[in-house]
């Protein structure tokens, strides 16, 4: 959810173990664009729908794998941080590759204060999909505080584990 503080550990799993992050979001972001759309959350949910209904559920997670393969960055190991996983089918395509899900929650006053919205019921409302993502979380954090040092620490043992949060490819 926004707010949560996810971008937060992607930033730090990234820097922390040079993996490179791919957003879902992003990804069907780029589509729209090649087909000259303004990139809406219905343009995009009906990409997601197009990709999922010809190539699968984990259609999401298959195409920033492959586009991981195809633009490597040099910098980086050969690991995948894959985020703003929307769909509990996708949850179980990085299940099957080995991968973990990370859950970051955060309270809605708590994200609304974040995002600088002052209608904290606006930010309520947990769309039904994400609620069979985070139940497939592997590892679960709540962060409910705004001291963001301390949020890095509280996910240190993430951070610790070289087989958490990533599928890595030989």
């Amino acid at each position: 959810m926004p707010g949560s503080g996810r971008s937060t550990l992607v930033r730090a799993l990234s820097a922390s173990r040079r993996w490179t992050p791919v957003s879902l979001s992003s990804l069907l972001k780029v589509e729209a664009r090649e087909r000259g759309l303004a990139g809406t959350p219905a343009e995009l949910a009906v990409i997601s729908r197009q990709w999922r209904a010809t190539e699968g559920d984990g259609a999401l997670i298959h195409r920033a794998i492959a586009d991981f393969e195809e633009n490597p960055d040099p910098t980086r190991r050969r690991g995948l941080i894959v985020y703003n996983v929307a769909r509990a089918a996708e949850v179980d395509v990085i299940h099957e590759l080995v991968g973990m899900q990370i859950w970051i929650e955060a309270a809605p006053i708590v994200r609304a204060s974040r995002l600088g919205i002052p209608d904290v019921e606006s930010v309520r409302v947990v769309p039904e999909e994400l609620a069979g993502v985070s139940h497939r979380a592997d590892f679960f954090s709540e962060n409910n505080g705004e001291d963001i040092v301390r949020f890095r620490r509280s996910a240190a043992r993430v951070l610790e584990d070289d087989n958490c949060c990533a599928v890595e490819f030989d």
